[in-house]
């Protein structure tokens, strides 16, 4: 599963060298609520999953949680199995580098909505795009 999930993460960072670009305007995102941030336990509640290749395994559960600590350190769960990291959040992109298994393995996702209570973040990837909706911990 692991091997899966490190392909699919170098697709990633591969489509997104190609894909990003910065915008001149300094309005509000849409979807992105003023003073809103990622700090905090978020619990996963929907997981929109679109490939080709029915065998992409995917990783997560509803009910896994992620966890964005003030000192730049993150935790979550992948089935369960508790995962740490490190993460920086600015324009809207999470980046997260794994290193709960000695590898340090590159996350980036496109968080488009963000407010007190939820969060909507994408992965996309060449073969697989996915879209996590994850509501604030109480």
């Amino acid at each position: 599963m692991k091997k899966y999930f490190s392909i699919l993460i170098a697709v990633l960072l591969a489509s997104l060298s190609f894909s990003l670009t910065s915008c001149g305007d300094d309005d509000d995102e849409p979807g992105i609520e003023n003073g809103a941030t990622i700090i905090g336990k978020w619990i996963l509640k929907d997981v929109n999953i679109k490939t080709q290749f029915p065998d992409i395994e995917n990783e997560f559960v509803i009910g896994d949680w992620i966890e964005f600590k003030t000192n730049g350190t993150v935790e979550w769960t992948e089935k369960g199995v508790k995962l740490s990291g490190k993460y920086t959040y600015e324009d809207n992109e999470i980046f997260i580098s794994d290193v709960s298994d000695g590898e340090t393995i590159p996350f980036i996702y496109n968080v488009t909505k963000l407010t007190g209570s939820e969060l909507v973040f994408n992965a996309d990837l060449m073969i697989v795009k996915a879209t996590y909706t994850l509501q604030r911990d109480k």
